[in-house]
This record gives C-alpha cells, structure tokens and sequence, in this order.
C-alpha cells in the first residue's frame, strides 16, 4: 500500500502500537488517506497534473488546500457519505460507477469555482466595486488616518 521502506514503516507501526494505536485503526487511516489520494488524483487529471505518492498530493498546494476546503464543506453540509470514502470497498469502485462520478463532480464542480474566482480579486481594479467613500464609513472603519486639530 504504501511506497516506504519496510523497516521504517514497521518502526512506526510498532510506535503507534506502543502508544495505544491498534493496528485495525492504523488501516482505517491508511484507507482512508488512499482513498483521498485517489480522489485528489482524479480531479487532478482535470488540471493536467499527475500523483503518484501521498507526498505528491501534499506538494500541490496551490491545488490541494482548496481542495481540502472544498472537502471539507461537501462533507458538512453532509453530500457526501463519509462512511464511504473511509471504507474499504471504496477502493473497489470503479471509476465508471455513478457513487464515484457523484463524489468526483460534486467536489470538482465547487473546486473550479474556488480556483477560477480567486484571481478576480488579485486585480485592485476589481476590487473599485467594493470600495465605499471614506466619508460614510464609521470612524472606526476609515481606511484615512484622522487628522488631530489641535
């Protein structure tokens, strides 16, 4: 499952055994951190990048935390099942099975809109709208400093 050295990995293994990690709970993190390498993977087909190990998936991270963010939302707002994604016949589903299409499209589509608003915002131009005149705003919130008539 995982590419690392054998002894380095049966030295965690016994860490975690140690400190009071049962393996079986070893193997639901590991199915699951599989689970997301795959997922991440698939939606990173659509931006022309490929992973291959888990530190792969970590070294995208113009890509990664958004998808993490996007996760994250999808899964409090309870679209998708998390049960699923940390089980182990997840692996088992095929890329052509409609559980796995819906779990793909759903974070791919709140991905894009993520990715492809973030530059609105990196042009000050854009950002003219926003702006309200000094003179209405609060004191509190006046981006001018206050001059003292003293």
């Amino acid at each position: 499952m995982v590419r690392e050295d054998r002894e380095k990995t049966a030295l965690l293994v016994s860490y975690a055994n140690q400190k009071g990690i049962q393996e079986e709970d070893i193997n639901k993190i590991m199915i699951s951190i599989l689970s997301l390498k795959r997922i991440f993977n698939d939606i990173c087909k659509n931006f022309d990048r490929k992973i291959n190990l888990v530190t792969d998936m970590l070294s995208y991270t113009e890509l990664f935390i958004p998808f993490v963010n996007v996760l994250l939302s999808i899964i409090n707002n309870k679209l998708i099942d998390t049960t699923l994604i940390s089980n182990k016949s997840f692996n088992d589903l095929k890329d052509s099975d409609i559980k796995y299409k819906m779990i793909i499209n759903r974070i791919l589509h709140k991905l894009l809109v993520v990715v492809n608003n973030v530059s609105k915002f990196q042009n000050v131009k854009n950002s003219n709208i926003l702006r309200v005149n000094d003179e209405f705003k609060s004191p509190m919130f006046k981006t001018t400093k206050i001059q003292n008539n003293k």
